[in-house]
């Protein structure tokens, strides 16, 4: 086995082409950076922020890089089912829209929420957790929050009375 004796120049040597090497990947990628930037049909940044205002209503406003102006939102929404009252309830955030501009249609599996009326326009088409009761439907909207409550379909909360013989 023979064994090489390295240098230390040659170490030096080794981290002195790392180094240009990293600049130079580091350079390329700010010219690519540089390039998406470019990009005006995509913002880099958008958001909104939402609070509650002295006369108890929502406030919201929007921050970012560039405002999307066409098209609709899908709003962020969560479902869940109470197995206590057997009600499937689903909750929908679509802030800065008022009550009267949403739309509900519910099926037997799916929920289809929209706001045409609305500067801010929400569409969502949710498939549901559970095969529901359309008749059952009670929907409430406070804060940004749309709360859609149905009633599950073949589960009941009454008990079945039996005898003891």
């Amino acid at each position: 086995m023979t064994v090489r004796r390295i240098r230390i120049d040659d170490i030096f040597e080794a981290m002195e082409r790392m180094i240009e090497d990293l600049q130079n990947d580091v350079e390329q990628s700010f010219k690519e950076l540089q390039n998406y930037s470019s990009f005006e049909s995509r913002p880099l940044m958008y958001g909104f922020t939402m609070s509650i205002g002295p006369d108890g209503e929502p406030v919201v406003r929007t921050f970012g890089d560039k405002e999307i102006t066409t098209g609709c939102r899908e709003p962020v929404y969560e479902q869940f089912v109470k197995n206590d009252t057997d009600e499937l309830i689903v909750m929908i955030e679509m802030p800065g829209i008022n009550k009267d501009d949403i739309e509900l249609n519910v099926s037997d599996s799916k929920l289809i929420v929209t706001t045409p009326k609305a500067e801010r326009k929400y569409k969502a088409d949710i498939e549901l957790k559970a095969q529901v009761d359309p008749q059952s439907a009670k929907a409430s909207y406070r804060n940004g929050i749309l709360s859609v409550t149905l009633r599950v379909k073949g589960k009941s909360n009454k008990g079945i009375k039996i005898s003891v013989e």
